[in-house]
Parts: C-alpha cells; structure tokens; sequence
C-alpha cells in the first residue's frame, strides 16, 4: 500500500512487514525489512543504519511464530505458510499460504483483496474475435453497501495482434 502526504512524502507497507519511508526533503528512502534492520537509500547508494529492536515468539502448541518490532509493526507467519501483519497505522494485510491471496484492511476504509491467477487463464466474453483475459492479478474491493467490484486488466486480441 503507498501512502502519499500533500508534502510529497510518502510511506510503503508491504504485507511481509517491509516498511518504507521517503523522504522529499532529503530526497532519500528509510527502508526497514521485515527481520528489523535499517538502510537509507539517496542518489543510489544505500547505508545500513542498523537494527530496529524486536521480540520474537513461536507458539508451541500452533507452531505460529510472531514477531513485535518497536516500530509497532506485528507479523505473524502460520505454521501452514500464511501469514498476518498489521503496520503502526492500523493497516492490515492477510496472506494465503501460497501468495496467491493478499487481503488489506483498514479501519474506515474499504477492505481490497488482491488475488495473483498463478494459471494464467482466459476469461472470455462472447463478442466474437475479442477475447477479455486476466494479467495474473485481480483486485476485489470490498464496499459498505455490502457490493464488490473487480479491477483487472483488459487485453484485447485482434487479428491484427495476432499478427504482430
């Protein structure tokens, strides 16, 4: 998720627990991984800062293994695979086992799904030669309304596409 400020700063939360921060004023990136440690990123060359402090856990009857960092990011890897994070901000992403599901939500905002179609598979609409395929990501928004819509992008082949 991208979090853009009207100060052209902006943060990146990704649902592994990576957290990143730019900077405009310095004009340099603060990334932190999801282990703790630290780099800053500017005109290309990047500096390691060190380690952020963190508590690491794994629960011996489910086998879940959780990780606090004193930056208030909490993640959680399931003994299956997948996997919870919630960022300081509240922001939190669920991810299947397999990486094929990223679920976002938060707080007064409408929950997202991202599904990455690992088949590469063709939907088709019935209008002749165009043919409506998937480009191996679909983004499922949630509304209050109780509704869903779906983002995904459209290829249309032609035959002149399909000579090129």
């Amino acid at each position: 998720m991208i979090i853009q400020y009207t100060n052209l700063d902006c943060e990146l939360l990704f649902p592994d627990g990576v957290y990143a921060v730019f900077s405009r004023e310095n004009l340099e990136w603060t990334v932190t991984n999801n282990k703790g440690m630290q780099r800053k990123f500017k005109d290309g060359v990047f500096t390691d800062i060190g380690q952020i402090p963190c508590a690491v856990e794994t629960d011996s009857v489910s086998g879940a293994r959780m990780m606090i960092r004193e930056d208030e990011i909490v993640s959680v890897t399931y003994k299956n695979g997948s996997r919870y994070c919630q960022h300081r901000d509240g922001t939190k992403f669920h991810t299947s086992a397999d990486g094929s599901e990223i679920r976002v939500e938060k707080r007064n905002f409408a929950s997202h799904c991202v599904k990455v179609n690992k088949e590469d598979k063709q939907i088709y609409s019935g209008l002749g030669p165009y043919s409506r395929t998937l480009d191996g990501r679909v983004i499922e928004t949630y509304l209050p309304d109780g509704s869903k819509t779906q983002t995904f992008l459209d290829n249309i082949h032609t035959k002149k596409s399909a000579e090129q």
